[in-house]
């Protein structure tokens, strides 16, 4: 028996983690000029990626701070 295997995106278009954190865009950018998070960029592309366990850490850190 074959199991499917799930096949998730790791890096987002800023577009997509602006949506993933619930956020604008010009929101984002705003955070990432601030080095509150950073994009990715692969050899050879000019495209800029936001890494999921980036945006996951950035959301566990503001929830812990909200809980201190």
């Amino acid at each position: 028996m074959t199991i499917p295997r799930l096949i998730t995106k790791r890096l987002l278009s800023p577009e997509e983690a602006a949506t993933y954190l619930g956020i604008s865009i010009r929101k984002l950018e705003y955070m990432r000029a601030r080095g509150v998070i950073q994009q990715t960029r692969l050899p050879d592309t000019r495209k800029r990626l936001y890494d999921v366990i980036d945006l996951d850490a950035l959301i566990e850190r503001a929830q812990d701070n909200k809980n201190t």
